[in-house]
């Protein structure tokens, strides 16, 4: 039987009354994959049976997570941990058809601009002052601080229609430009803020990180001592991971759990199950459910 007339078989058993048996209808077609997106997107424009629509929207949104999962992983296995693949992945999370092509191109333009603006022997504060001017005052970026929960602040591709992001996204789009520029930025998981490190080429320890930048102080710099002095100041336990840096991956993680609290706080909770679901990808494959 070819691939299209097993979709087709399928299909034709979505009105299967007996749970176990449309349980395993069900897993057929997750496990055909993107193959089976259209055929079942046309039974759903075009079904009159409320619960077949239902069933064929529950098969579509679980082909999608799939689909996450698979890429994230595919991401994490690779030898580089490409930032413009990982931009991606974000935005196809909230919108499978999202314009991907819109959005790289954008950030290639942006990066090629910034270029210009860097000389080979500036200092590190140097380049940090250029960032800055480039990313707050040339292309008049914001911090959106009145609606922190708003979606459009998680998506790297609404982040540069809107001009506006959180300090996550901000910082982002901080570590694209040094990782495309050669230039030593790395994340830092500050609880509810997250920094950026100004790091020696190599970084081992929290000694080779040379100062600290906040994204959501419009790119302010500080020293270890001063971090030191904010945890103090707003009662936050003085963990050695809050002063050093963070992999890429680690920072996928943030985005993730940020992003369930995001759903939350707007109500969607399926979409939020969706996200927890995909943050299984991160467990140890012994661990996963």
């Amino acid at each position: 039987m070819s691939e299209e007339s097993k979709i087709t078989a399928l299909i034709s058993l979505l009105d299967e009354p007996d749970k176990e048996l449309f349980t395993q209808i069900s897993k057929e077609l997750i496990g055909m994959g993107n193959v089976a997106i259209k055929p079942l997107e046309h039974v759903w424009e075009t079904a009159l049976n409320d619960d077949i629509r239902d069933r064929v929207e529950d098969i579509l949104r679980q082909i999608q997570i799939h689909n996450r999962c698979e890429e994230i992983q595919a991401w994490m296995d690779g030898e580089e941990q490409n930032m413009e693949d990982m931009f991606a992945i974000f935005s196809r999370i909230v919108d499978p058809n999202f314009d991907e092509a819109e959005m790289r191109i954008t950030l290639g333009q942006l990066n090629a601009e910034l270029w210009v603006e860097l000389h080979e022997n500036m200092t590190a504060l140097e380049q940090v002052k250029v960032f800055n001017h480039f990313i707050f005052e040339t292309k008049s970026f914001t911090v959106d601080r009145m609606t922190p929960f708003e979606m459009g602040n998680m998506f790297m591709h609404q982040v540069l229609q809107r001009k506006k992001g959180n300090d996550l996204t901000l910082g982002l789009l901080y570590l694209y430009f040094a990782k495309k520029n050669h230039i030593s930025l790395y994340g830092v998981h500050l609880p509810q803020n997250f920094l950026v490190a100004y790091t020696t080429e190599e970084p081992h320890s929290v000694s080779d990180i040379l100062f600290y930048i906040n994204p959501f102080s419009n790119g302010i710099v500080f020293p270890y001592n001063d971090l030191k002095e904010f945890l103090k100041k707003e009662n936050i336990s003085h963990k050695a991971e809050y002063f050093e840096i963070c992999t890429l991956t680690d920072i996928f993680k943030r985005w993730l759990r940020t992003l369930v609290r995001v759903y939350e706080f707007n109500g969607s909770t399926l979409k939020a199950e969706e996200v927890n679901i995909i943050l299984q990808v991160f467990q140890p494959k012994k661990e996963q459910v």
